[in-house]
């Protein structure tokens, strides 16, 4: 019973520093990605101090690949907030590296 407790804490004290390491990262870098939901993912940047958010269409997958991630069409991007409306290419090259296979697909990159 105490070693599975110790393994239970280990775990634990584990993905508390993964979380601390994601947070001092998105902290430095100025953006950060993220999934909400079954489906859905998120890019977010520091604008102005403060967090903004565009949301990124995906879809589960059962095969090798377990997300495949739908990027609008650079028209159909300008419904984005102005912050994100020019730079297009890079917020995708940006989710890119962090969402690639082969865990993810991509579609309309």
């Amino acid at each position: 019973m105490k070693i599975l407790m110790l393994i239970l804490a280990g775990g634990i004290l584990l993905l508390l520093m993964r979380k601390s390491q994601r947070v001092e990262e998105a902290r430095t870098l100025g953006w950060r990605v993220g999934h909400v939901g079954r489906d859905g993912m998120y890019y977010e940047e520091r604008v102005e101090g403060e967090w903004q958010r565009i949301a990124i269409d995906g879809e589960m997958l059962g095969g090798p690949a377990h997300h495949v991630i739908y990027f609008t069409s650079a028209d159909a991007w300008q419904v984005y907030p102005a912050w994100a409306r020019d730079r297009r290419a890079e917020i995708v090259a940006r989710i890119k590296s962090k969402f690639g296979p082969p865990d993810y697909e991509h579609h309309g990159a």
